[in-house]
């Protein structure tokens, strides 16, 4: 049975692998993508003047105003709540006795 320092070992050893893995991985990505720009004759600066234009516009239709509209709307609420307890005033609980008068148990 392996203990347990060979199998942190083991663990060390595998973990090294894994981020070779994704370097090679990333890197391979990376390659593409430069691929891609030459390819296509684009730039960074190209690439982010879209991406800001996109996020301008995300910002734009999502902007924390209109939640708090919707969320106060919500509240409003145009039918009443499910289980909402009648108001029945001949109903007289323990703590609504009247003062003075004798009630058997």
């Amino acid at each position: 049975m392996p203990t347990l320092e060979q199998i942190q070992q083991k663990m060390k050893k595998l973990q090294v692998q894994a981020d070779t893995l994704i370097a090679k991985k990333a890197q391979a990505a990376v390659d593409q993508i430069r691929k891609i720009m030459l390819t296509h004759g684009l730039t960074t600066v190209d690439i982010e003047a879209k991406a800001k234009v996109k996020r301008d516009a995300k910002a734009a239709n999502w902007s924390t105003p209109n939640v708090k509209v919707k969320a106060a709307k919500s509240l409003k609420g145009g039918t009443p709540p499910k289980y909402q307890h009648p108001i029945d005033i001949s109903v007289k609980h323990d703590n609504q006795l009247e003062p003075g008068a004798l009630y058997l148990q």
